[in-house]
């Protein structure tokens, strides 16, 4: 699924109304992720574990592979929904 987001003056990643029922479903902690830094991919925690766990075990020797764990684990970040439930 891709929709439009921005990041407000604080940093903030703003969601769109549209994907907020379903995120707020889902779970409250996120990680937050890019492959390149212009595209945002947002996983809940429990998800992110495992895509974590996946990524540890790519081939060491393929580079763009490599590329791949290097750039998801630099973005990176976990993030809470506020208490607005935004």
């Amino acid at each position: 699924m891709s929709n439009s987001a921005v990041v407000d003056q604080k940093g903030r990643l703003k969601i769109p109304a549209t994907l907020l029922p379903a995120l707020k479903g889902v779970s409250a902690e996120f990680f937050i992720t890019s492959e390149g830094g212009s595209l945002v991919r947002i996983y809940p925690r429990l998800v992110w574990n495992q895509v974590e766990e996946r990524l540890e075990h790519l081939c060491a020797h393929n580079a763009n592979n490599q590329k791949l764990r290097v750039r998801a684990k630099y973005y990176r970040q976990a993030v809470a929904m506020n208490r607005a439930g935004c």
